[in-house]
Protein backbone atom coordinates (compact mmCIF):
# COMPACT_ATOMS: atom_id res chain seq x y z
CA UNK A 1 0.00 0.00 0.00
CA UNK A 2 1.51 3.21 -0.97
CA UNK A 3 2.84 5.64 1.66
CA UNK A 4 1.19 6.67 3.85
CA UNK A 5 -1.69 4.74 3.31
CA UNK A 6 -2.46 4.85 6.96
CA UNK A 7 -1.00 6.61 9.60
CA UNK A 8 -0.64 3.45 12.11
CA UNK A 9 -0.58 -0.09 12.09
CA UNK A 10 -4.44 -0.29 12.74
CA UNK A 11 -7.17 1.19 10.70
CA UNK A 12 -9.14 3.10 12.87
CA UNK A 13 -12.86 3.88 12.36
CA UNK A 14 -13.29 6.70 10.15
CA UNK A 15 -15.19 9.20 12.25
CA UNK A 16 -14.46 12.50 13.44
CA UNK A 17 -11.56 12.74 16.75
CA UNK A 18 -13.58 13.64 19.95
CA UNK A 19 -16.33 14.17 17.95
CA UNK A 20 -18.74 10.89 17.42
CA UNK A 21 -21.96 11.88 15.70
CA UNK A 22 -22.28 15.62 16.11
CA UNK A 23 -20.94 18.98 15.27
CA UNK A 24 -18.48 21.10 17.65
CA UNK A 25 -20.39 23.27 19.88
CA UNK A 26 -19.71 27.14 18.47
CA UNK A 27 -18.41 27.94 21.98
CA UNK A 28 -15.79 25.32 23.01
CA UNK A 29 -14.77 25.06 26.61
CA UNK A 30 -10.91 24.88 26.53
CA UNK A 31 -10.65 21.44 28.43
CA UNK A 32 -13.38 19.89 26.15
CA UNK A 33 -10.82 21.11 23.01
CA UNK A 34 -7.89 19.49 25.09
CA UNK A 35 -9.70 16.28 25.40
CA UNK A 36 -10.69 15.95 21.53
CA UNK A 37 -6.92 16.49 20.80
CA UNK A 38 -5.43 14.13 23.45
CA UNK A 39 -7.89 11.40 22.04
CA UNK A 40 -6.86 12.11 18.71
CA UNK A 41 -3.10 12.18 19.31
CA UNK A 42 -3.23 9.01 21.30
CA UNK A 43 -4.23 7.46 18.43
CA UNK A 44 -1.10 7.83 16.98
CA UNK A 45 1.45 5.34 16.65
CA UNK A 46 4.30 7.91 16.05
CA UNK A 47 3.56 9.01 19.58
CA UNK A 48 3.09 5.70 21.01
CA UNK A 49 6.61 5.97 23.09
CA UNK A 50 5.40 9.48 24.88
CA UNK A 51 2.51 8.24 27.13
CA UNK A 52 -0.21 9.81 28.62
CA UNK A 53 0.91 12.82 30.55
CA UNK A 54 3.35 13.57 27.50
CA UNK A 55 0.69 13.06 24.79
CA UNK A 56 -1.51 15.14 26.76
CA UNK A 57 1.12 18.22 27.16
CA UNK A 58 1.25 17.85 23.35
CA UNK A 59 -2.95 18.42 23.32
CA UNK A 60 -2.67 21.21 25.37
CA UNK A 61 0.20 23.07 23.62
CA UNK A 62 -0.71 23.00 20.13
CA UNK A 63 -4.38 23.65 17.99
CA UNK A 64 -6.92 22.66 15.66
CA UNK A 65 -8.10 24.21 13.14
CA UNK A 66 -11.00 23.98 10.07
CA UNK A 67 -10.05 24.03 6.31
CA UNK A 68 -12.44 24.18 3.31
CA UNK A 69 -12.33 22.13 0.59
CA UNK A 70 -9.74 21.65 -1.59
CA UNK A 71 -7.03 23.90 0.41
CA UNK A 72 -3.84 23.70 0.33
CA UNK A 73 -2.41 22.59 3.83
CA UNK A 74 1.25 21.68 2.58
CA UNK A 75 3.12 22.35 -0.49
CA UNK A 76 6.32 19.76 -1.58
CA UNK A 77 9.33 21.35 -1.24
CA UNK A 78 7.97 24.42 1.38
CA UNK A 79 9.80 24.57 4.75
CA UNK A 80 8.32 23.24 7.86
CA UNK A 81 8.28 22.80 11.23
CA UNK A 82 5.00 21.00 11.87
CA UNK A 83 2.48 17.92 11.87
CA UNK A 84 -0.88 17.75 11.06
CA UNK A 85 -3.87 14.92 12.50
CA UNK A 86 -6.23 14.34 10.27
CA UNK A 87 -9.60 15.17 13.21
CA UNK A 88 -12.45 14.71 10.53
CA UNK A 89 -12.74 14.91 6.84
CA UNK A 90 -10.24 13.73 4.96
CA UNK A 91 -7.03 14.81 2.62
CA UNK A 92 -5.24 13.86 -0.73
CA UNK A 93 -1.34 13.29 -0.43
CA UNK A 94 0.28 13.83 -3.83
CA UNK A 95 4.26 14.04 -4.47
CA UNK A 96 6.40 14.45 -7.68
CA UNK A 97 9.98 12.91 -8.52
CA UNK A 98 11.79 15.85 -10.49
CA UNK A 99 10.04 17.47 -13.48
CA UNK A 100 7.52 14.18 -13.07
CA UNK A 101 3.76 14.50 -12.97
CA UNK A 102 2.50 14.14 -9.58
CA UNK A 103 1.91 11.09 -7.95
CA UNK A 104 -1.48 10.10 -5.98
CA UNK A 105 0.12 8.58 -2.97
CA UNK A 106 -2.93 8.13 -0.35
CA UNK A 107 -6.29 9.45 0.43
CA UNK A 108 -6.09 9.89 4.58
CA UNK A 109 -8.93 10.18 6.74
CA UNK A 110 -9.90 10.91 10.69
CA UNK A 111 -6.82 9.51 13.06
CA UNK A 112 -4.00 9.93 10.26
CA UNK A 113 -1.19 12.24 10.41
CA UNK A 114 1.01 13.46 7.70
CA UNK A 115 3.96 16.44 7.75
CA UNK A 116 6.32 14.47 10.71
CA UNK A 117 9.51 14.66 8.69
CA UNK A 118 9.55 18.16 8.18
CA UNK A 119 8.34 18.05 12.41
CA UNK A 120 11.00 16.07 13.27
CA UNK A 121 14.09 17.03 10.76
CA UNK A 122 13.34 20.29 9.31
CA UNK A 123 13.48 18.64 6.06
CA UNK A 124 11.61 20.68 3.23
CA UNK A 125 7.55 19.24 3.04
CA UNK A 126 8.30 16.09 1.07
CA UNK A 127 4.47 16.09 -0.54
CA UNK A 128 1.56 18.09 -1.23
CA UNK A 129 -1.21 17.75 0.72
CA UNK A 130 -4.76 19.28 -0.03
CA UNK A 131 -8.42 18.72 1.64
CA UNK A 132 -10.89 16.68 -0.28
CA UNK A 133 -14.05 18.34 1.69
CA UNK A 134 -14.54 20.33 4.74
CA UNK A 135 -11.37 18.70 7.27
CA UNK A 136 -10.57 19.48 10.66
CA UNK A 137 -6.76 19.20 11.71
CA UNK A 138 -4.65 19.34 14.43
CA UNK A 139 -1.19 21.36 13.78
CA UNK A 140 1.62 20.21 16.25
CA UNK A 141 4.28 22.43 16.01
CA UNK A 142 8.24 21.64 16.76
CA UNK A 143 8.31 24.01 20.24
CA UNK A 144 6.05 21.65 21.69
CA UNK A 145 8.24 18.47 20.87
CA UNK A 146 11.16 20.13 21.22
CA UNK A 147 10.25 20.96 25.35
CA UNK A 148 9.55 17.19 25.34
CA UNK A 149 12.98 15.64 23.56
CA UNK A 150 15.08 18.01 25.52
CA UNK A 151 13.17 16.90 28.45
CA UNK A 152 13.29 12.98 27.56
CA UNK A 153 16.44 12.29 24.72
CA UNK A 154 15.30 8.61 25.22
CA UNK A 155 11.94 8.91 23.21
CA UNK A 156 14.87 10.12 19.25
CA UNK A 157 15.60 6.38 18.61
CA UNK A 158 11.94 4.92 18.57
CA UNK A 159 10.82 8.45 16.84
CA UNK A 160 13.59 7.71 14.10
CA UNK A 161 12.23 4.22 13.62
CA UNK A 162 9.22 5.32 12.99
CA UNK A 163 10.47 7.75 10.34
CA UNK A 164 12.81 5.60 8.81
CA UNK A 165 9.95 3.30 8.06
CA UNK A 166 8.00 6.14 6.64
CA UNK A 167 10.62 7.45 4.40
CA UNK A 168 11.31 3.86 2.83
CA UNK A 169 7.64 3.24 2.10
CA UNK A 170 7.56 7.48 0.92
CA UNK A 171 10.53 6.39 -1.57
CA UNK A 172 9.44 3.76 -2.77
CA UNK A 173 5.68 4.48 -3.31
CA UNK A 174 7.28 7.27 -5.92
CA UNK A 175 9.96 5.62 -7.25
CA UNK A 176 8.34 2.31 -7.23
CA UNK A 177 11.85 0.70 -5.99
CA UNK A 178 12.91 0.08 -2.59
CA UNK A 179 16.14 2.11 -2.13
CA UNK A 180 16.96 3.24 1.02
CA UNK A 181 18.25 7.30 0.70
CA UNK A 182 21.14 8.82 2.82
CA UNK A 183 18.19 10.45 4.45
CA UNK A 184 16.63 7.39 5.79
CA UNK A 185 19.97 6.44 6.90
CA UNK A 186 20.79 9.03 9.33
CA UNK A 187 17.11 9.77 10.14
CA UNK A 188 18.59 9.69 14.16
CA UNK A 189 20.91 12.19 14.09
CA UNK A 190 18.70 14.87 11.58
CA UNK A 191 16.31 14.68 14.24
CA UNK A 192 19.06 15.21 17.44
CA UNK A 193 20.39 17.81 15.34
CA UNK A 194 17.07 19.57 14.53
CA UNK A 195 16.17 19.76 18.22
CA UNK A 196 19.72 20.04 19.41
CA UNK A 197 19.12 16.70 21.90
Amino acid sequence: MPWPATASRFRWPRTPCGSRSSPLPAVEPPAAGVDRRVECLSRISLLEPFGSDLVRRLAEQNVDRAYGAGEQVIRQGDPGASMFVIMSGGVEVTARDGAAPPVRLAALGPGDYFGEMSLMTGAPRVATVTTLGETRLLEVGKESFRAILAAHPELVEGLGRSLRLRMAERTQAIAGVGRATPEVQDIFRKIRDFFAV
